[in-house]
This record gives structure tokens, C-alpha cells and sequence, in this order.
């Protein structure tokens, strides 16, 4: 009997196993087929290949499969046409099929037969999902998956996660699986037939088509239903916290103790706990430094709870990560309030916890249906459609972190986002009725006793005086030692070539090959649709027209002076090889013969931003004035267009603060990339601590700042200098884990200097045999991409030949794959840079080898590095050194992130022995097992090391 399954299609599920990942050049070396009806299995074919050339040893680490098994195996000649037979005419499916395909094709084997990828499938019906591997998928579903990497076994659980993924788009409406289908078939997308064949069976069975969603393709009832509820009222009178619960709460015998199995008792945490305290009752600055593993969100997160569960009152918690935002929402706070429960003074059941981001993270419903409006110009667009399509189905924060995006649908979303520059709430008819996502978040926001942003929202709020966040008079400011960095970028701003070009794209598509969509292409669409009156409509035409001839020609007087100052910059800077040419326009550069060009250009430029300016106004009041009843499209096209000549006014006023009126205690420079010749123009305060005391610290009753890194060689003078907050109470708590037992800090005193031309060739070398030798289960970090570059492509190969996997930051994956990818295999090394530094957590004891390549010194010719350094009396010492030592503890406790972790951190900076500022690198962390050996003893320490330990 067949079982009940969402369609009654005979199908196919093939996997294939290869050598290697071109069709061109590799083999197949294993094939096997599933045939099914529903979830019944009428059949299987499975076979080993003989691929006539050795196994590489990372496919026989992956497969399991060696020389030896497929000695005797036919070759694919010979089973070739017994898989043809096996399929017929059976629609077939796989995971990442047109890989599978991609080999058949190639050696001469094609089906008749429909194809499904249930990878596709998956990205689009479980937008969430981080990964859409097999592997993830069958974790996903609770699908058994024993044997991974082998034909059968992968084609098995492949036809179980289709018939899942058929089930999950049975449940959704008929409304939004004909959307689902219409956007697959404008692309004659593969996925068009199945949806076309569930739309079929779902009619046939007559099932429900659940609750009514409107023409929209979301329900509007449902989002209103999220934002019930009053907004948070303090109390007249604050009751202060009692200091012995506080206390007890983090005691061997307390609350947090008898929720988390295997606590672990940290006097640093109880003391932290008891400082944050005291700062709520009764005010003050606090700056304290707590480091790996005192449990600081818990130390801060009860005072804060406590405090505004008994007195009604807000505290703000800003992070500089959004994964640290969602952690504390998603992990440590629930966590928290269930080890509070049977507290009877404390009302839990009213506690309310919201999380708020910049505008850019949320999704824009108008901005959404617009998008939708003008149709898919490529397949690209079509996905994205359909995959945010199924996520607003679902969805209660509209949050970008929900979704699992490309790198291309990721440049997609800047079109739907509810960013300021396009986006604008007062004309938006979902905001008004408070069922736009950003207002739901802001609504939730005012109701909340624990509000956690992040740092960029926290400021760009001071920066713009956007109102955005509640009133609050309490702040903890986590991962502090970031603050200065954002509020870097919040008071100064960057104008990049491609920005101005996406601006004028925006409005009108002046690439002969696009498809039009910019807001002047879709006017006429609109016009057609408003019944407006002959006379009306041809001064509408005249408007577009006006419009479109100053479009045109601000873009062609923008890329001129693109060009002049990309010639500029070139003359006067230095070749700097991969990195960018970065060229500070100061007096000295203004003085300059030909710089006077640049203004004559800048001026042209700027007048005829002016003039878009003005074509647009003048089109967008006719058009007011005129349309009566307007449609959503045109309340769309109208925000837009009223959108972008802010943007337009906005762009205006920066270029003449940078070319003609130059502010002071500012720095101002053009970078210009190598690669592309894209040229940017930069703005930055040289300080940011007198903003931060008078606009941030001040004003509140309460301000805690805490990170692992906030003293540099012992004392917290230099980051208190930087922030503005000199007057704080400070508290310094070091790490309850034991160093000595658990890290190995190993120096190569006989690596040559990172300037010697033998650097790269003898490090290189080195970390092979490391690598090789532990299997992987390392992180290597840098601090350019010149360095990481070369080091990827000297020990990619002989790694993967030992079966250890080489994934570099930037070249082949993004960090968070990267992370994703050690954490299901540590067989692994990564290669990072910048934010690797900090902020990532490897799961488990699987890191055992961190390898810091170069002290992390900034570029000096950096010019707001340059232009800081100046400020003080000995640059290098009370500037340029702290930095360093702070960005080195920072690396360095990648390593040991829990109690029980152990490992080895290797040194391969001889500068941190010869020079004299060495020792401060090296007073800055833990005291640890230290070695200082030959590079040649390397491999035999660090092995003998983790050995030691029982790893």
C-alpha cells in the first residue's frame, strides 16, 4: 500500500560521489538512485566506479572510499546505461543536483525527465535555515543520516527531506504557493513544475487554505496583533536593590548555580554582579574589565532585570555584535528569568524584552511590494522573492538575521530594507498603521524593561537625534572597547563612487542592458494608471523628461570628477602594492596646483546634483497635485522619489563640507582601491570622547562599560582617555581559568622578522608541518589580507592532501560559514583577518592551535591612525602600542573560551623578543606555559602539549 505523501509522482532520487569538483577534470567514483512513489521505495541502484586514477587522500578522508575498494569496479561506460534505464522518464532530484547533472552531461548520460534540486527547494521554503546542506537539512527534519559522503545512504535521506520539504509547502496558503510558482515560472525555473503540481493536488484534496491573507501576500491582522500592549511606566519613587540577593544569586548554593548544570562558582562574577549593583542604586560611571569566562552578561543582565522588574525602569543594553545582541535575547536572558522564578518579589510574568536594530536590518513592506511590483529582471530577483515571500509568512521582527542570504540576495535586500535614505515612515501607510515592521520593533521597544540595540544603532540615535530609542537613564555597554570605533564612524560618513552610482541607477537605469526599473522608468506605468487628464498627463511627460535629462547629466559630470581625482591621487601617493592608495586632503594637498581642477569639476558636479534636485521636486509636487486616488505603486514611487532627493540634499551638503568647507578637528581622505579603481571620499573626528561624555555619559543615571580588553598594561588611562569617561569607577577582574594549565604560549625565537624576504617562505613551511601534525583544529590569524593571501596559497594544497581542509576570510567563504564549517568538521584550518581578531567562539575543547602571525600594529600611513597620532607627545608609546596590546589580548583569547579548553598559541613574531615593547604584549595576557624554542621545535612542543593534556 502507498503511503499518503503531498504527490503521487514516481521520482528518482541520484547522488554521485567524485574526485574532485570539476566535471571537467574528475571522476565519478560512486553512483546510487532511489526510485519512490510518496514515501514508499519501490526500488534502488547503487554501484562503485572505477575511476582509472588514484583517490586523492582528502576524498578517501571524506568517502571512506580508497584505491582498493574500486580496483575491481566497472568502469561508468559500463553502468551508464543501466542508471539511464533505472530513471526512464522519472522526474529526478538531488541535493545540489545540477552538480550530479554536470558530470552525467558530461560524459554523454541526459534524463527526459523534470529535475528538483531540494537544495533550491529548501532555500526557498525554509528561508531561515543557516545552511541548506544535506547535512543540515536531515538534522533539520530529524532524518537519520549514518553515512554521509557515501551515494546510497545520501540518495536515501535526500527523498526523505524532499517528501519533508513537499509537506512544509502543502501547509502553506494557495494564495502564496500561486505567487510561489508565477516568480519560479518567469524564469522557467524547474521548481515552477513541482509547484504547479502540489497547487494541483492541494486542490484536489480540498484542503484548507488556512487563515486569509490579503493581496499583500502577508496578513496585516497578524501584524497587528504583535504590537498589544502599553508602553513602560517607571515607578515616581526607585526602590534600591537588595544587596544580599544580588550576592546570594551568584553564591555555590544560588539561584544561577542550581539552574546551570556544572556551574562553576567565579568570585569575579559575584564581585562584577555586586558593583553593577551598587552603580543602579545609586548612580555613577563604571568601567569594569572581566576576563574570559567571569560570566559577565549574567553579572550585568540580574542587576538590570532586578532594578527595572521592581522600579519600572528601562536599562539599555548595546553590544557591538549582532550575534552577542541575539545571544542575550535568545540565550542568557530567558535564562535568567527562569532562574528567578520562584523569587515571589519579583513580578517575572510582566518582565518584557525587546531587541532593536538599525533601520537597514528590517524589512520594508512598501519598499517590498514595490519590488514586487516592477517583477524579477533576473533569476537572482525571482529567488529572493520567493524566499523573503515565504518568510513573511512567518516572521514577527521582519529582522534580516532571520534569513539566510547569498552574497548577491544580501545586496538585494538594501532594495526592501527599511534604511533612512529610502525608507521614510511619515509617507508610509503601514507605518502609520503601525504594522511596518520598524514600528513594531520601536512599539516593543517602549514596552520593554531590557532593550537590547547594538552600538551603531545606540549612536547613530545621539548622531542624527532620530528619537529612535525609548527614553532610558540606564546603560551597560558591553564589548566597550568597539565604542570609539563606531562613534568614529557615526560623526563622520564616506561617499564611495558606487554609492552616487546606485543613486542615479535608482532613478533612472542608464545601462542599456538593464531592464528598466529605476523611479523614472516605472512613472510613465503609473501615469498610465492614475486617469489623469491630457493636459495633466503631458506636463507630467515634460517633468519626467526634465528629470531624466538631469539624471543624465549629473552622472556623466560625477564620473568626470571620478576620474580627475582617481588621477590625482594617483600622482600624489606612493604605490602601495594590494593596498589601497589613501591620500589625505589637507592644506597642504589644497595648495596643490591641480587641486584647483578638482574644484572647478566638484562645483560642476554639485550643481548638477542641485538640479536633480530641483527636476525631481518640481515632477513629485505635479504629481501631488494631480493624482487624486492614489494606488500603492504610486504611494510607493512618490516615498521614493521624496526619499531620494533627501538622499540628493544630503550628498550635496557632504561634498561641500569635504572639497570647499572643511570642519575642524576632522580628518578628511580619499582611498582609492587597486583593484577596481573605485575611489571613496572619507570623513572622521579626530576625537570622539567629548561627544561621548557630554551627548551619551552625562545624561544618564547610570553607565556601565565592560569587555574582556579595556586595560592596557594594567591601567584603564587610555581607553578612559579615549571614551571620555576619565571620572569613572574602575574594576578590574581577571580570568578564573588557570592559563598555566591550559594554554601554551609558544614563541619562535628564531623566525625571521616580518619584513625579511624569508618570512613568508620559512612560516609557511612551518604550519604545514603543524597542521598537519594536529589534523587541523587551528585558527591562523593576520592582519592583512596580503599576508593571509600568501599564506593560503602556499599551504592550501599540502594541507588538503593530508585530508586537513584550508578555508581563508575573504577568498572562498564568509566568516560565518567558516565557523559553520569547523564546527561540523575541526579537521579544518581557518585563515582570518580583522574581525576573526574577536567576537568568535569555536565550538567545544576543537580549537586546539591559534596562531598570531604579526603583532597587530596598525598601518602608521593610515591617515586618521596618522592624524590621532599626532595628538600625542610620544605617538607610539601612548598611542600606537596600547592599541596593539589591546588588539593582541583580544586574538589571544580566541583560544581558551571555557573552563575545561585547552591548547596552544604560537608566536611567529620575533619582534615580541627583540624589541623592547615586547614585553608588553606579553604582560598584557594570562600568565600561561610559556616556551621559547627554535621554529624547527615547533610541531614537537605544540603536539607534545596537546598530548599531554589528553586531547
Amino acid at each position: 500500500m502507498i503511503l499518503m505523501a503531498p504527490i503521487d509522482e514516481i521520482c528518482v532520487a541520484l547522488d554521485i560521489e567524485t574526485t574532485g569538483l570539476s566535471s571537467q577534470r574528475d571522476e565519478v567514483i560512486e553512483v546510487a538512485a532511489v526510485k519512490f512513489q510518496g514515501s514508499r521505495v519501490l526500488d534502488t541502484f547503487q554501484s562503485l566506479l572505477n575511476p582509472d586514477r588514484p583517490v586523492p587522500p582528502e576524498i578517501t578522508a571524506l568517502t571512506g572510499l580508497a584505491d582498493g575498494n574500486l580496483r575491481d569496479a566497472p568502469s561508468f561506460n559500463l553502468v551508464a546505461a543501466k542508471l539511464e534505464q533505472f530513471v526512464g522518464s522519472c522526474p529526478l532530484l538531488g541535493q545540489n543536483l545540477p552538480f550530479d547533472l554536470g558530470f552525467l552531461r558530461h560524459r554523454g548520460l541526459s534524463f527526459a525527465g523534470a529535475s528538483y534540486d531540494t537544495k533550491e527547494l529548501a532555500d526557498i521554503l525554509l528561508p531561515g535555515l543557516l545552511s541548506h546542506s544535506l547535512a543540515s537539512l536531515a538534522k533539520h527534519f530529524n532524518v537519520p543520516h549514518p553515512r554521509p559522503h557515501r551515494a546510497l545512504p545520501d540518495a536515501q535521506v535526500t527523498h526523505e527531506v524532499f517528501i519533508k520539504l513537499l509537506e512544509r509547502a502543502m501547509a502553506l496558503e494557495t494564495p502564496v504557493l500561486e505567487e510561489l510558482h508565477r516568480l519560479c515560472s518567469l524564469f522557467s525555473v524547474p521548481l515552477g513544475h513541482l509547484l504547479q503540481v502540489i497547487l494541483a493536488k492541494k486542490v484536489q484534496r480540498s484542503l484548507p487554505s488556512g487563515a486569509a491573507i490579503g493581496i499583500e501576500g502577508f496578513s496585516l491582522q497578524r501584524l497587528r496583533s504583535l504590537v498589544e500592549g502599553e508602553a513602560l511606566a517607571p515607578q515616581a519613587k526607585t526602590r534600591p536593590m537588595d544587596m544580599d540577593r544580588v550576592v546570594n544569586f551568584f553564591k555555590p548554593s544560588g539561584a544561577l548555580a542550581q539552574a546551570i548544570p556544572d556551574f562553576d562558582h567565579r568570585p569575579q562574577q559575584e564581585r562584577m554582579g555586586l558593583a553593577i549593583a551598587e552603580a543602579f542604586n545609586e548612580g555613577g560611571q563604571l568601567l569594569v574589565e572581566a576576563g574570559t569566562g567571569v560570566g559577565k552578561s549574567m553579572a550585568y543582565l540580574l542587576p538590570a532585570l532586578y532594578y527595572g522588574l521592581q522600579n519600572g525602569r528601562r536599562a539599555v543594553i548595546s553590544t557591538n555584535t549582532l550575534s552577542l545582541q541575539e545571544q542575550l535575547v535568545n540565550h542568557d536572558i530567558p535564562l535568567l528569568a527562569s532562574t528567578l522564578r520562584g523569587d515571589p518579589s519579583l513580578p517575572l510574568k510582566e518582565l518584557k524584552v525587546a531587541t532593536l536594530k538599525g533601520r537597514a536590518n528590517y524589512l520594508c513592506l512598501s519598499r517590498w511590494l514595490n519590488l514586487r511590483a516592477q517583477g524579477p529582471r533576473t533569476p537572482s530577483e525571482a529567488s529572493f522573492l520567493t524566499k523573503t515571500l515565504v518568510w513573511l509568512q512567518e516572521t514577527a521582527t521582519g529582522d534580516r538575521a532571520e534569513l539566510a542570504l547569498s552574497a548577491e540576495e544580501a545586496t538585494l535586500w538594501a532594495k526592501v530594507s527599511a534604511d533612512s535614505t529610502q525608507c521614510s515612515p511619515e509617507r508610509c501607510s503601514y507605518h502609520r498603521q503601525r504594522v511596518c515592521f520598524l514600528a513594531i520593533a520601536r512599539t516593543k521597544a517602549q514596552q520593554a524593561h531590557l532593550l537590547v540595540v547594538n552600538h551603531a544603532l545606540l549612536l547613530s540615535d545621539l548622531v542624527r537625534k532620530a528619537g529612535v530609542l525609548p527614553d532610558y537613564q540606564h546603560l551597560i555597554i558591553d564589548e566597550a572597547h568597539h565604542l570609539e570605533d563606531e562613534a568614529t564612524r557615526q560623526l563622520g560618513f564616506q561617499i564611495r563612487d558606487t554609492d552616487m552610482s546606485q543613486l542615479f541607477d535608482s532613478l533612472l537605469s542608464r545601462s542599456p542592458s538593464a531592464r528598466p526599473a529605476g523611479l523614472l522608468d516605472l512613472m510613465p506605468m503609473s501615469l498610465a494608471a492614475s486617469g489623469l487628464a491630457q493636459p495633466a498627463r503631458e506636463r507630467a511627460e515634460k517633468a519626467i523628461g526634465n528629470a531624466r535629462r538631469a539624471i543624465e547629466s549629473a552622472g556623466e559630470r560625477w564620473q568626470i570628477l571620478m576620474s580627475a581625482l582617481q588621477g590625482f591621487v594617483r600622482q600624489h601617493t606612493q604605490d602601495a602594492g594590494e593596498y589601497e592608495l589613501q591620500l589625505t586632503i589637507n592644506s597642504g594637498v589644497r595648495t596643490q596646483p591641480d587641486w584647483a581642477d578638482i574644484e572647478v569639476k566638484a562645483e560642476n558636479a554639485i550643481v548638477s546634483l542641485d538640479e536633480v534636485s530641483q527636476a525631481l521636486v518640481e515632477l513629485l509636487t505635479h504629481l501631488q497635485e494631480s493624482i487624486q486616488a492614489k494606488s500603492p505603486l504610486q504611494d510607493s514611487l512618490l516615498s521614493e522619489g521624496l526619499a531620494a532627493v533627501e538622499s540628493l540634499e544630503h550628498r550635496k551638503e557632504q561634498l561641500q563640507e569635504i572639497l570647499f568647507r572643511p570642519q575642524k578637528d576632522y580628518v578628511y581622505w580619499c582611498s582609492l582601491s587597486p583593484k577596481d579603481g573605485l575611489l571613496s571620499f572619507n570623513v572622521a573626528p579626530l576625537d570622539v570622547g567629548q561627544f561621548l561624555r557630554e551627548q551619551l555619559f552625562d545624561p544618564r543615571d547610570t553607565i556601565v562599560l565592560t569587555s574582556a580588553t579595556l586595560a592596557a598594561g594594567g591601567s584603564f588611562d587610555y581607553t578612559a582617555r579615549r571614551l571620555g569617561i576619565e571620572s569613572s569607577e574602575k574594576l578590574k577582574l581577571d580570568t578564573p581559568f588557570d592559563y598555566r594549565r591550559s594554554a601554551l604560549l609558544f614563541v619562535a625565537r628564531d623566525v625571521p622578522e616580518p619584513a625579511d624576504s624569508r618570512y613568508q617562505d620559512l612560516t609557511s613551511q612551518a604550519l604545514i608541518e603543524l597542521c598537519g601534525a594536529t589534523r587541523g583544529r587551528a585558527l591562523l590569524l593576520f592582519t592583512s589580507y596580503a599576508s593571509l593571501n600568501a599564506t593560503y596559497q602556499a599551504i592550501r594544497r599540502p594541507l588538503e592532501r593530508m585530508g586537513v581542509k584550508v578555508m581563508a576570510q575573504g577568498v572562498e567563504a564568509s566568516p560565518r560559514q567558516m565557523i559553520s564549517a569547523f564546527s561540523q568538521d575541526p579537521q579544518c584550518v581557518l585563515l582570518g583577518t580583522s574581525s576573526f581578531w574577536e567576537g568568535i567562539d569555536l565550538p567545544g575543547n576543537s580549537l586546539k592551535v591559534l596562531v598570531l602571525a604579526r603583532l597587530p600594529f596598525a598601518v602608521p600611513t593610515d591617515p586618521l591612525f596618522a592624524a590621532r597620532a599626532q595628538e600625542f607627545d610620544d605617538p607610539f608609546n601612548q598611542y600606537a602600542l596600547p592599541q596593539a596590546a589591546l588588539r593582541f589580548r583580544q586574538g589571544f583569547g580566541r583560544l581558551i573560551r571555557h573552563q575545561r579548553d585547552r591548547g596552544a598559541v604560537v608566536i611567529l613574531d620575533s619582534r615580541i623578543l627583540s624589541r623592547y615593547y615586547g614585553r608588553v604584549f606579553l604582560e598584557s595576557i594570562p600568565p600561561c606555559t610559556q616556551k621559547v624554542e627554535s621554529l624547527q621545535a615547533l610541531k614537537r612542543e605544540v603536539l607534545s602539549w596537546i598530548e599531554q593534556q589528553g586531547s
